[in-house]
């Protein structure tokens, strides 16, 4: 009864009230005329036609109305057709049957599959997706998990091993998103899934299999869990929903609320283009993107429309981040990377940095700077996507490696081999504990590239001369400029992104003291210059220096028998021992949750943090608690290294880290116990190269036969073009990136591995996962425009809050590692907690293996490392 009075009144809709007659149809031949001509000129120039699914008798009564407002207010030609499922309407608007589709969220996703299976099989007419618009309320849509109150279920692990009941499994709330996040991202096993399989097609529209699940909770026997949207609960609450009794729900069933389901986007207006479209085209749907915007909810003939679409205020701009998670729900692990919707159409378009290919295909061509540990790692998971993403990397040296290649006498790592390898590839040439060398971490990485099979990907004795942003895009949006380090040839190539991949440093920037800057180099080296230690024998020797190379290298010194090694330093700086009292591995104190749950109470937690973190920092007690503690851990490492008198750091153990990061044995100690390495405080005034005689600003002299300097690198973006540069916004204090990879106002570039961490192999493979994923539209939660600025305003304060002012303050994570990387997996959909069980996951430090299987690509060698 209901469909035969929708279609009646749409046959009155079409029929001009002066032909009705006594009940009956009567055309005159004026008319027929006028249905002619308009015909005619509809068959020339038609309306813009729009379809839309009716699952629901009042989507007539929506339309219908809306359809007045655009033709008669808004002058917009336009009509619509109903379709019962949404794969025809899908079809529809692949075959361009129809301009528009308000299309939910998996018929979104089946365009962008659509569209993009047709460019690889249709290389001569290229089509675009097109999205044009939703409704406030489509945006940010939530599901919740219900469960019964006498089930015992409180948290995630209590939905093992239980059936689940959910809406019809085409129902993107109730089925297909939340198993998607439950089973693959938080590894929930559950006995048994029963969709409630009603109005299939609909995708979930009618609701009725959210209904029907409830309805069945309710039950003397009926199931445990259940999966819903929110408003659909929110509703049986309420009492909206006759087959449910309010009351009978809520005494029977909650909202498990430890579980946080991911939010997604609904509805939106898709349209196709192709490239060949005349731009009469595109003003048709401009126009009706317009009309639609114009609508106001303070306007009282707009206002019945609006509130029987649903929406709570107004029309909302288009954005793709909200589907991310329905993508990978519908192809898990994967997504659709040709989505780029038309410049002029967008409206309010939240998507902040679209990587857009001028190629005309659908493959980005990505330039990685650097073939060390971070451009390996890079190259690895770029190259994971060969259909979506064309990777080129440069190294100026004959072999990958990075610093790893050569660097000063018996360098190595300041950390046991468990927390320097791959995370899915271990380094089996050294025994667990054990701290490599730096040869052993080079054949490490070595094996990995070939492992990988990363070197067909990576230009060697190439180095790049020069990056320069391409202002019309024509052919890419950079230019690289490299030159061959064997012949001096020089080349040009176009690429759509380009990937700085060097380090925090360049090893080609040494940084020297102004008064030793023009001595001769047998007297006057920096640290990585001083290869062979040999040539400290029988000489007085002073190194430069406060950190681990400046360390190492007086070690050296004094081993290959200096009659004297001096170490020079301005500021004394907390070491950190390998192992703490003699007893305790460093990294189960300081890289542990636990571990680094209490030193983000002591400084800072970073911004994103959890509730827990944050509340005890920002509790009276927290940070009382924590000082006293610290404060024995400085007493307990003055101790163990002999810190008394000027040589014992003044400033904060955790603090202190942050400057100078120093992880050491017992080495130093026990050469200066013999008196074998004299550790002094002074800076340095004036030499004289003829007497070899270093004098302080004190006043105090030093006899230097061979002086090292072991005063590090300075940054470099100078193959960089100069507006690039300068909208990196450098600071005195570094450079400040959205998750410290993407600038907030330079498209198309990422830095990967500039930041300091301590176990940063590990930092820089997930952050090229995370890269990978966002250029391939894989993200969970994709970067707009607003959460850029705000989360790189939010780092700068936090950093700028407790941390002491270095250059590279900006890029300073260190033991705040484990949550920057737990925010990194959120955004990917990847579970942050990776270890076994509860106890592990809090009092183990985290390692690189312990991220394994988060990156995408497999081996092409079998075997070990």
């Amino acid at each position: 009864m209901i469909l035969s009075t929708a279609v009646r009144t749409a046959a009155k809709r079409c029929v001009p009230i002066s032909s009705q007659v006594s009940g009956r149809r009567r055309w005159s031949s004026s008319a027929a005329l006028v249905s002619t001509t308009k015909l005619r000129q509809q068959l020339e120039d038609g309306p813009l036609m729009m379809g839309c699914v009716c699952y629901d008798p009042a989507v007539y009564d929506i339309w219908g109305g809306i359809k007045d407002y655009l033709v008669e207010e808004a002058k917009v030609p336009f009509d619509y057709v109903l379709y019962t499922n949404y794969e025809q309407q899908v079809a529809s608007l692949v075959q361009r049957h129809i301009d528009v589709a308000w299309n939910g969220p998996l018929a979104h996703v089946m365009v962008e599959q659509a569209i993009d299976y047709n460019n690889k099989d249709n290389q001569a007419v290229k089509k675009t997706v097109v999205s044009l618009g939703m409704r406030d309320v489509d945006r940010d849509f939530e599901s919740i998990v219900i469960v019964r109150k006498d089930a015992n279920i409180s948290s995630v692990d209590d939905l093992n091993g239980q059936t689940v009941l959910t809406g019809a499994c085409d129902s993107p709330q109730a089925h297909v998103v939340p198993l998607h996040y439950l089973q693959n991202v938080r590894n929930v096993q559950f006995a048994d899934v029963l969709p409630q399989n009603l109005d299939l097609g609909k995708h979930g529209d009618t609701a009725a299999g959210e209904v029907k699940a409830m309805e069945l909770m309710m039950g003397r026997d009926g199931a445990k869990v259940a999966i819903v949207s929110k408003m659909m609960w929110d509703r049986a609450c309420q009492g909206m929903l006759p087959s449910i009794q309010a009351a009978d729900l809520l005494n029977r069933c909650e909202v498990l609320d430890a579980v946080q389901l991911p939010v997604f986007d609904h509805c939106q207006f898709d349209a196709v283009l192709h490239d060949n479209d005349p731009p009469e085209r595109k003003e048709k749907l401009q126009d009706f993107s317009d009309a639609l915007f114009a609508m106001n909810m303070d306007n009282p003939k707009h206002q019945p429309l609006m509130k029987l679409e649903g929406i709570q205020k107004q029309w909302e701009g288009p954005r793709q981040q909200g589907y991310n998670i329905v993508r990978n729900a519908m192809i898990p692990g994967s997504s659709l990377a040709n989505h780029r919707p038309a410049n002029d159409l967008f409206r309010q378009q939240t998507r902040a940095y679209t990587v857009n290919s001028s190629t005309g295909g659908s493959k980005i061509r990505v330039a990685v700077v650097g073939a060390g540990v971070a451009g390996l790692q890079t190259v690895r998971a770029l190259q994971a996507r060969p259909d979506k993403v064309e990777v080129t990397a440069f190294e100026g040296a004959s072999n990958v490696g990075g610093l790893w290649k050569q660097n000063y006498s018996n360098f190595g790592v300041q950390v046991p081999k468990q927390l320097y390898e791959f995370q899915d590839y271990p380094m089996t040439e050294v025994r667990w504990g054990e701290f490599p060398t730096g040869p052993q971490v080079q054949t490490h990485i070595e094996n990995y590239a070939d492992a990988y099979g990363l070197r067909k990907s990576i230009q060697l004795n190439t180095k790049v001369t020069g990056v320069t942003k391409q202002q019309d895009g024509a052919d890419g949006n950079w230019k690289v400029e490299t030159q061959s380090t064997v012949d001096g040839s020089t080349t040009e190539q176009s690429f759509d992104y380009v990937v700085v991949s060097t380090g925090l440093y360049s090893s080609l920037k040494k940084t020297l003291p102004n008064i030793l800057a023009n001595e001769g180099s047998d007297t006057v080296v920096h640290s990585s210059d001083f290869v062979d230690a040999s040539v400290a024998k029988g000489k007085k020797v002073v190194v430069v220096g406060s950190g681990k190379s400046a360390v190492d290298c007086a070690v050296e010194s004094s081993r290959a028998g200096a009659s004297s090694v001096t170490l020079l330093q301005r500021t004394a700086h907390w070491p950190t021992p390998r192992k703490i009292a003699g007893v305790i591995p460093f990294q189960y104190i300081f890289m542990s949750r636990l571990g680094q749950a209490l030193l983000s109470t002591h400084t800072a937690p970073i911004p994103g943090s959890g509730p827990a973190i944050n509340a005890f920092h920002q509790s009276v007690i927290g940070p009382l608690l924590m000082k006293p503690v610290f404060r024995a851990v400085e007493e307990l490492f003055a101790f163990q290294y002999g810190l008394y008198g000027d040589i014992r750091p003044k400033a904060d153990v955790v603090k202190d880290f942050y400057d100078v990061a120093l992880l050491l044995n017992s080495d130093l100690t026990d050469l200066r116990k013999v008196g074998k390495v004299t550790v002094q405080m002074g800076e340095m005034e004036s030499f004289d190269s003829t007497s070899n005689q270093l004098t302080l600003k004190d006043g105090n002299t030093l006899d230097a036969d061979l002086i090292v300097c072991a005063t590090g690198f300075a940054q470099d973006y100078s193959i960089l073009d100069a507006d690039t540069t300068t909208g990196l916004d450098l600071q005195d204090d570094g450079m400040y990136l959205y998750r410290y990879i993407l600038p907030e106002k330079v498209s198309n570039l990422a830095f990967i591995g500039h930041m300091a961490a301590t176990t940063n192999i590990s930092s820089y493979g997930i952050q090229a996962e995370w890269l990978a994923r966002y250029l391939c539209n894989e993200l969970v939660e994709v970067p707009t425009e607003d959460c850029v600025s705000k989360d790189i305003e939010a780092r700068k304060e936090w950093a700028r809050s407790w941390m002491p002012a270095v250059p590279n303050r900006g890029m300073n994570i260190l033991l705040h590692q484990t949550h920057y990387h737990d925010q990194l997996l959120r955004d990917m959909g990847e579970n942050p907690h990776r270890k076994s069980n509860p106890l592990s996951e809090y009092l183990m430090p985290y390692e690189p293996a312990d991220y394994n299987g988060i990156m995408g690509g497999r081996p092409i060698i079998t075997g070990t490392a």
